[in-house]
Protein backbone atom coordinates (compact mmCIF):
# COMPACT_ATOMS: atom_id res chain seq x y z
CA UNK A 1 0.00 0.00 0.00
CA UNK A 2 1.58 3.31 -1.08
CA UNK A 3 0.83 6.60 0.61
CA UNK A 4 1.51 10.30 0.32
CA UNK A 5 1.34 13.02 2.96
CA UNK A 6 1.10 16.73 2.54
CA UNK A 7 0.92 19.70 4.87
CA UNK A 8 -1.51 22.55 4.37
CA UNK A 9 -0.16 26.02 4.89
CA UNK A 10 -1.07 29.64 4.45
CA UNK A 11 -4.15 29.51 6.67
CA UNK A 12 -5.96 32.81 6.24
CA UNK A 13 -9.05 34.11 8.05
CA UNK A 14 -11.12 36.94 6.55
CA UNK A 15 -14.68 38.24 6.57
CA UNK A 16 -16.79 38.59 3.45
CA UNK A 17 -20.29 40.06 3.73
CA UNK A 18 -19.92 39.74 7.51
CA UNK A 19 -19.34 35.95 7.26
CA UNK A 20 -16.02 34.65 8.63
CA UNK A 21 -14.09 32.73 6.00
CA UNK A 22 -11.08 30.51 6.65
CA UNK A 23 -8.85 29.32 3.83
CA UNK A 24 -5.83 27.01 3.59
CA UNK A 25 -3.67 25.81 0.71
CA UNK A 26 -1.88 22.45 0.55
CA UNK A 27 1.07 22.29 -1.84
CA UNK A 28 1.78 18.67 -2.69
CA UNK A 29 5.45 18.30 -3.48
CA UNK A 30 7.14 14.92 -3.66
CA UNK A 31 10.45 13.73 -5.06
CA UNK A 32 8.94 10.33 -5.88
CA UNK A 33 5.51 11.10 -7.26
CA UNK A 34 2.38 13.06 -6.36
CA UNK A 35 2.28 16.79 -6.98
CA UNK A 36 -0.48 19.38 -7.01
CA UNK A 37 -2.34 22.07 -5.09
CA UNK A 38 -5.46 21.76 -2.94
CA UNK A 39 -7.53 24.72 -1.72
CA UNK A 40 -9.59 24.45 1.49
CA UNK A 41 -12.36 26.94 2.25
CA UNK A 42 -14.79 27.22 5.18
CA UNK A 43 -17.40 29.99 5.19
CA UNK A 44 -19.21 30.58 8.47
CA UNK A 45 -21.07 27.45 9.56
CA UNK A 46 -21.25 26.12 6.01
CA UNK A 47 -19.45 23.07 4.65
CA UNK A 48 -15.73 22.84 3.99
CA UNK A 49 -14.83 22.82 0.30
CA UNK A 50 -11.65 21.13 -0.96
CA UNK A 51 -10.75 21.78 -4.60
CA UNK A 52 -7.69 21.17 -6.70
CA UNK A 53 -5.81 18.74 -8.89
CA UNK A 54 -3.29 16.09 -7.99
CA UNK A 55 -0.87 14.62 -10.55
CA UNK A 56 1.39 11.58 -10.87
CA UNK A 57 -0.74 9.13 -8.88
CA UNK A 58 -1.45 5.54 -9.81
CA UNK A 59 -4.74 4.91 -11.57
CA UNK A 60 -7.74 3.90 -9.45
CA UNK A 61 -9.33 4.71 -6.10
CA UNK A 62 -7.31 6.32 -3.32
CA UNK A 63 -8.53 6.82 0.26
CA UNK A 64 -8.37 10.48 1.28
CA UNK A 65 -8.02 11.37 4.99
CA UNK A 66 -7.07 14.17 7.35
CA UNK A 67 -4.85 13.04 10.21
CA UNK A 68 -4.31 14.43 13.71
CA UNK A 69 -0.68 15.59 13.76
CA UNK A 70 1.49 17.74 11.54
CA UNK A 71 4.55 15.56 12.16
CA UNK A 72 5.96 14.61 8.75
CA UNK A 73 8.81 12.46 10.14
CA UNK A 74 9.17 8.77 9.40
CA UNK A 75 7.42 8.99 5.99
CA UNK A 76 4.15 10.13 7.56
CA UNK A 77 4.04 7.39 10.17
CA UNK A 78 3.93 10.18 12.80
CA UNK A 79 0.70 11.80 11.57
CA UNK A 80 -1.41 9.85 14.05
CA UNK A 81 -4.97 8.64 13.61
CA UNK A 82 -7.63 10.16 11.39
CA UNK A 83 -8.81 13.55 12.63
CA UNK A 84 -11.65 12.64 15.03
CA UNK A 85 -12.43 15.49 17.48
CA UNK A 86 -15.89 14.12 18.34
CA UNK A 87 -14.71 10.54 19.03
CA UNK A 88 -16.92 8.90 16.40
CA UNK A 89 -16.49 5.54 14.63
CA UNK A 90 -14.75 5.27 11.27
CA UNK A 91 -17.09 5.78 8.31
CA UNK A 92 -17.58 7.15 4.83
CA UNK A 93 -18.05 10.82 3.94
CA UNK A 94 -21.85 10.49 3.69
CA UNK A 95 -22.22 8.64 7.00
CA UNK A 96 -23.89 10.57 9.80
CA UNK A 97 -21.41 9.15 12.33
CA UNK A 98 -17.78 9.18 11.21
CA UNK A 99 -14.35 10.65 11.83
CA UNK A 100 -14.24 14.25 10.63
CA UNK A 101 -11.08 13.28 8.72
CA UNK A 102 -12.72 10.46 6.72
CA UNK A 103 -13.15 12.08 3.31
CA UNK A 104 -13.81 9.02 1.18
CA UNK A 105 -12.04 8.20 -2.07
CA UNK A 106 -10.58 10.21 -4.87
CA UNK A 107 -10.36 8.66 -8.32
CA UNK A 108 -7.31 8.87 -10.54
CA UNK A 109 -7.62 8.43 -14.29
CA UNK A 110 -5.29 6.58 -16.62
CA UNK A 111 -3.36 9.85 -17.03
CA UNK A 112 -2.39 9.90 -13.32
CA UNK A 113 -4.52 12.98 -12.61
CA UNK A 114 -7.25 13.41 -9.98
CA UNK A 115 -9.59 16.41 -10.01
CA UNK A 116 -10.65 17.06 -6.41
CA UNK A 117 -13.97 18.70 -5.56
CA UNK A 118 -15.08 17.67 -2.08
CA UNK A 119 -17.80 19.44 -0.12
CA UNK A 120 -17.77 18.20 3.46
CA UNK A 121 -20.13 19.06 6.31
CA UNK A 122 -17.33 19.14 8.91
CA UNK A 123 -15.28 22.23 9.76
CA UNK A 124 -11.81 21.14 8.72
CA UNK A 125 -9.80 24.30 8.07
CA UNK A 126 -10.40 26.00 11.39
CA UNK A 127 -7.35 24.14 12.63
CA UNK A 128 -3.84 25.47 12.02
CA UNK A 129 -2.34 22.28 10.59
CA UNK A 130 -4.09 19.94 8.21
CA UNK A 131 -2.44 16.67 7.25
CA UNK A 132 -3.83 14.61 4.43
CA UNK A 133 -2.78 11.05 3.86
CA UNK A 134 -3.85 9.22 0.74
CA UNK A 135 -3.70 5.46 1.07
CA UNK A 136 -3.96 3.54 -2.18
CA UNK A 137 -6.87 1.13 -2.00
CA UNK A 138 -6.10 -2.25 -3.48
CA UNK A 139 -9.30 -3.16 -5.35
Amino acid sequence: MASCCMRAGFVNATKSRGVPTVKAVAYVISKWGPKGILHFKQEGDGPTTIKGTLYYLSQGAHGFHIHVYGDMAHFCQSTGDHFNPFRKHHGGPEDWIRHAGDLGNIYVGFDGKAKINIVDKHKLVLFHIIILRMDVLIL
